[in-house]
């Protein structure tokens, strides 16, 4: 069965956060330090400090989607001059996901582990 998750906004959080936060943690953040709902249909994009991980929360109307991201070499590349949550394009989303950089779309090297 294919699946495809809708949403109608982006925030990628300016400030990194605490990776052990789970789906409530993050859900009461994006609500006290956003000001925003986390029960509406927008996906917010969280990264930790060496910003080599995302994780990403999503409320589809029934339930909450923690999405998350590692990788192997490199950084996800953002930086924010606001605080808070930056609204995002689906293309900045994009490339994001595909290692270019939201500002200037520069790219990360390609990793292939030793190991499997």
């Amino acid at each position: 069965m294919k699946m495809k998750l809708q949403y109608d906004s982006i925030y990628v959080a300016s400030e990194p956060i605490d990776f052990r936060y789970g789906i409530n943690t993050l859900s009461a953040y994006v609500a006290d330090q956003f000001d925003l709902n986390p029960a509406s249909k927008s996906l917010f994009i969280f990264t930790n400090h060496r910003k080599d991980r995302i994780k990403c929360l999503l409320y589809d109307g029934t339930g909450f989607w923690m999405l998350y991201r590692i990788l192997n070499s490199g950084r996800f590349n953002w930086t924010m001059n606001e605080s808070g949550a930056v609204s995002i394009t689906a293309q900045q989303l994009k490339w994001l996901l595909s290692g270019l950089s939201i500002d200037n779309g520069t790219v990360f090297r390609e990793y292939t582990p030793l190991y499997v």
